[in-house]
């Protein structure tokens, strides 16, 4: 039986995975293998290691589903 850390890192490398390979974005992918583990999307979310949750912040930050940050120009 795989720990829910084993569990959180196999979720998160399919999702890499479906997002490189079907050009999906990071919502996309997510709801999809949800479906596709028949997981509710609380639970997916769980599994979302931080590496995905920055990026998947950042694409809704790009869609206009969060405020935009102020950056410092570098």
């Amino acid at each position: 039986m795989m720990t829910k850390k084993e569990m959180a890192n196999n979720f998160s490398m399919q999702i890499e995975s479906v997002v490189k390979d079907h050009g999906m974005s990071y919502m996309d992918a997510i709801v999809f293998m949800a479906d596709k583990k028949e997981l509710e999307m609380e639970s997916a979310a769980k599994l979302l290691n931080k590496n995905i949750k920055n990026k998947l912040e950042a694409e809704a930050r790009m869609l206009n589903f969060l405020p935009k940050r102020s950056r410092l120009p570098v």
